[in-house]
């Protein structure tokens, strides 16, 4: 008897020690679980694991109680290990309406991470083919053919035409697409040469045929040729490149934008003569410039705090998450951002409306390793400030509105491109 009741006094004992360490444990591992780095994060996981498991032999009774604290314990770590990922990965996904991989290999097309958008569609090269995709459904609505091996370069005209770029196997190419088939304009006049379709005007397009320039500031005189609809040339002339704008950010001009020959100054060509109509006036930037020569105007700029910019002919200021939208001394309308304010935070205005990306708010362990570029973006009705939506995203490389409070993203995924709608 009195041994048993040793033995039973003992084992009394062990039990009542070996809670308080499993508690202490467990108390540490919460404490670190609130934490936002992985690290600690999963360090807090152990530990609660590792205390479920002193506590649970405690508490269990039989041969198999090591072994089934062990099961319990390891369930645990593991439930706590994947749960912040399944948070943020359904955060990522609320927003997506649709998500394709890009056919191409962003490496070898690196013009192509900007997603002009005219008409509700937007474009991919796809070998020697041109898809055109709805960018509301990320559905292919067409694929022509455009007589090139490998298109390196798409943008939209007027009317369901379309201007690409790219080669013939070795010679830089340039040709327009239409519902009638291809037509080719122009073979570039050497192989390091680059063709760029500057504008186009009632089936006219203009060819900037440049030569290998430089990284430095130094102007670049460039030939420039006019084709009319079956493909002649019509005028040739001398123009040089015009800094600040990049034709593959936008739909094809109804006017080039081009410099005096010899010089950086901008002037705007009418493509189907040839001749200069407008002249920079100043520092005016280029959107501004060409006004509604651009058939669908885009700006993307920056939101440093304090400081007003000009976004779509509005004077925006951000204080904090708060932005302010003036034209003039009035006051448009005021709208909070979500998510946390940083040094990067970025707009971008098209088809009536504004989107603002901002950091990822909120707690995210696996943030900083699965999605270290994640961003919340704000979409806003340009015209009252109304927030259409707030949808998270793993990067926001690149993003356009694309109308409806819908925002078209391009992310990379090392060489390849990933495209996806949120809203």
């Amino acid at each position: 008897m009195s041994a048993g009741t040793g033995t039973t006094t003992g084992m009394r004992r062990g039990g009542t020690g070996r809670p308080g360490g499993a508690l202490l444990l467990i108390a540490a591992g919460l404490a670190l679980l609130g934490l936002a780095p992985l690290g600690w994060y999963v360090l807090g996981a152990v530990l609660l694991g590792v205390g479920a498991f002193l506590l649970a032999t405690v508490r269990l009774r039989g041969v198999l109680r090591t072994v089934i604290a062990a099961l319990l314990a390891l369930a645990l770590v593991v439930v706590l290990v994947r749960i912040p990922g399944l948070i943020e990965d359904a955060a990522l996904d609320r927003g997506r309406v649709w998500q394709a991989a890009t056919p191409l290999d962003r490496a070898d097309h690196p013009d192509l991470d900007v997603p002009v958008v005219a008409e509700g569609q937007y474009l991919i090269p796809a070998g020697p083919d041109l898809s055109v995709v709805d960018a509301q459904t990320g559905e292919e609505v067409a694929r022509p053919s455009t007589g090139l091996d490998d298109v390196r370069q798409a943008a939209f005209g007027a009317g369901g035409t379309y201007y690409v770029t790219g080669t013939d196997g070795r010679t830089p190419q340039a040709w327009r697409v239409d519902a009638g088939g291809a037509t080719k304009l122009q073979d570039a006049a050497a192989e390091d040469h680059s063709l760029v379709v500057v504008g186009a005007e009632d089936g006219v397009a203009a060819v900037r045929d440049c030569p290998l320039g430089t990284d430095t500031l130094d102007p670049l005189d460039c030939t420039v040729t006019g084709y009319d609809v079956s493909g002649r040339p019509v005028w040739q002339r001398t123009y040089g490149v015009a800094l600040r704008f990049s034709v593959l950010e936008h739909p094809v001009p109804r006017l080039a934008y081009l410099a005096t020959e010899g010089t950086l100054d901008p002037v705007a060509v009418d493509p189907r003569n040839g001749e200069v109509v407008r002249t920079a006036a100043g520092s005016e930037g280029p959107e501004d410039f060409l006004g509604d020569a651009l058939p669908v105007p885009e700006e993307s700029t920056t939101l440093p705090e304090g400081e007003a910019v000009d976004v779509g002919g509005l004077a925006v200021t951000r204080d904090g998450a708060e932005l302010t939208a003036r034209r003039g001394d009035d006051v448009v309308w005021t709208a909070r951002l979500a998510g946390d304010v940083d040094a990067g935070v970025r707009a971008v205005t098209a088809h009536g409306e504004l989107v603002v990306s901002a950091g990822a708010r909120g707690w995210g362990p696996y943030r900083s390793w699965r999605h270290p570029g994640s961003r919340q973006l704000t979409v806003l009705s340009m015209s009252t400030g109304q927030v259409l939506g707030t949808p998270r995203v793993a990067s926001a490389e690149v993003m356009h509105p694309v109308g409806g409070g819908a925002v078209l993203v391009l992310t990379s995924d090392g060489a390849d491109g990933r495209t996806q709608l949120v809203r």
